[in-house]
């Protein structure tokens, strides 16, 4: 299935990912989450970003063995 790069209009069967991270405040004093960007192979724009699957999954797995 191919789609369509908003930016470029290029066609692309993939995306790039990227980490990243997410933060409550601009300051930098507040919560910092891993995140994912999921951006063109073309140009490069950011498409979508999200929290980080793994890294969330892999910190609930560290408070339950607590």
């Amino acid at each position: 299935m191919m789609r369509k790069c908003p930016a470029c209009d290029k066609s692309f069967k993939y995306v790039l990912v990227d980490n990243i991270d997410a933060r409550t405040d601009r300051l930098g004093n507040g919560i910092v989450y891993k995140a994912i960007t999921f951006s063109c192979p073309y140009c490069g724009a950011v498409l979508s970003v999200q929290l980080d699957p793994l890294a969330v999954n892999a910190d609930l797995v560290k408070k339950l063995r607590k």
